[in-house]
């Protein structure tokens, strides 16, 4: 497997709804970014989306990988 970069940013700008599909699509993102040894972070998620994530704990699979902060910074 070839080496990742440090971070990979999702900016959620212009998104307006966040289905259970797109969740698992970012698990999914979390899980390869992972096997790479890369961060990802989700930058501007608008209120909805940020509710999603956080119903389904993706919030919390994505601090574990921060060493100090909102994985869902605005």
């Amino acid at each position: 497997m070839g080496e990742g970069p440090d971070v990979l940013e999702v900016d959620m700008t212009g998104v307006g709804h966040v289905s259970p599909e797109g969740c698992a699509a970012l698990f999914a993102a979390l899980r390869a970014a992972r096997e790479h040894g890369t961060r990802l972070i989700i930058t501007r998620p608008n209120d909805q989306a940020r509710s999603a994530m956080r119903k389904i704990s993706l919030t919390r699979a994505l601090a574990r990988s921060l060493p100090d902060g909102d994985p869902t910074a605005a």
